[in-house]
């Protein structure tokens, strides 16, 4: 019998289907990802990507009778039943899974033309991977759209620059972080200046300085962040990307990820979280990282925060981190248990924090973990090498 269901192959990609094959050749994803030489992660992932295209494509034995097809969640089901009381027949809804992020795809469509949605050509994985090591890309607060008067500020910043900023950021972060086999990519929040063309703060009304149109804002951000998760996928297996939601933009933040996530929907080695959820969590080895734009809980209760909402990974590692921006400064407090850090931006102060006198140096960097050992590496560029 066949491990691989051979109709399933007319569903995949080149790629993918190689994968496919070295899984029915060598028995399993681990042991396939081991002749490949890539992390198994890959070829797992490739697998369930070509099943749930095929099951959107209506092709999904053995689930529409018995299951949920890959790619879809259970919606309505009804039951009909005999004048004895016994179930005579049922009928399943299955409905695709993210089906908000695809209504909101099209939305973003007809605004912005097909740019914002074209899939991503697949990128080839890298050669030789360490699969023993996560890096970690915080950007703090990128703030795109904010603009700033040098004469009045101090320090002029637009678009054009926080674009330019950031995409050479990670170019030099990329470059000089070792090839490890997973990486994760953590747009603190607050991605863009203005949740809406309204120019204002979503929850005290404060007027805020932009540069440019709306939808060019948000176009240019999500152009941004692909750039980077391209640049990301040149170096590392695997690669998981989380737009954390900012109080400066807790609803232009889901569209950023349903652009990514339709971007990189036919890309195995890419995972774009697309949950409304303000803390998250990644597990490696012995390492949890969490991550919450900061404008939410103290950061004094984050390390129980953890370790209430996974327990168990709490009991399985040893060592603890949480990633926060939203202060625009550098903090770093050694907690029992758990350690948090905020993390600096890149933008330019705007004329109420320059008037307020708030001043902090901009900066990024990308973080080194051992499966083992924790945080084994930093590699910071400042916003003056830019």
């Amino acid at each position: 019998m066949a491990l691989i269901d051979p109709k399933l192959y007319e569903y995949a990609t080149p790629r993918q289907a190689e994968y496919m094959q070295a899984i029915e050749a060598h028995g399993s994803g681990r042991k396939a990802a081991e002749v490949l030489g890539v992390h198994y992660a890959s070829v797992n992932r490739a697998y369930a990507t070509v099943k749930a295209n095929a099951a959107r494509a209506g092709y999904a034995p053995g689930h529409f009778k018995d299951g949920v097809a890959p790619g879809y969640a259970m919606g309505k089901v009804t039951v009909q039943r005999g004048a004895d009381g016994n179930v005579e027949r049922t009928w399943e809804r299955q409905s695709p899974e993210l089906k908000s992020l695809e209504t909101f795809m099209r939305v973003l469509e007809e605004r912005f033309g097909e740019s914002a949605v074209l899939p991503a050509p697949m990128i080839e994985a890298p050669a030789q991977v360490d699969s023993d090591l996560l890096a970690v890309y915080p950007l703090g607060d990128p703030h795109m759209g904010l603009h700033s008067w040098g004469d009045e500020t101090g320090e002029d910043f637009d678009l054009k620059m926080g674009d330019s900023i950031h995409r050479k950021a990670i170019d030099r972060l990329v470059s000089s972080a070792p090839a490890a086999g997973e990486a994760l990519l953590i747009n603190l929040g607050d991605l863009y200046h203005a949740d809406d063309s309204k120019n204002m703060t979503p929850g005290h009304g404060n007027l805020l300085d932009v540069d440019s149109r709306y939808e060019k804002v948000m176009q240019v951000g999500i152009d941004m962040m692909i750039h980077c998760t391209y640049r990301l996928l040149e170096k590392h297996d695997v690669v998981t990307v989380w737009n954390m939601k900012g109080n400066h933009d807790p609803h232009a933040y889901f569209a950023l990820s349903a652009a990514m996530w339709q971007h990189f929907r036919n890309e195995p080695r890419v995972t774009i979280n697309a949950k409304p959820a303000d803390y998250l969590y990644y597990r490696f080895g012995e390492n949890l990282i969490g991550s919450h734009h900061g404008h939410g809980a103290k950061a004094a209760d984050l390390p129980l925060l953890m370790a209430s909402d996974r327990k168990e990974d709490w009991g399985q590692t040893s060592h603890r981190v949480w990633h926060c921006g939203h202060i625009h400064h550098k903090t770093f407090k050694e907690n029992p248990g758990c350690d948090v850090e905020t993390h600096r931006t890149l933008a330019a102060k705007d004329a109420w924090h320059a008037q307020k006198g708030y001043r902090s140096k901009r900066d990024a960097n990308v973080i080194v973990y051992h499966r083992k050992h924790g945080e084994v590496q930093r590699t910071r560029v400042d916003v003056a090498m830019l």
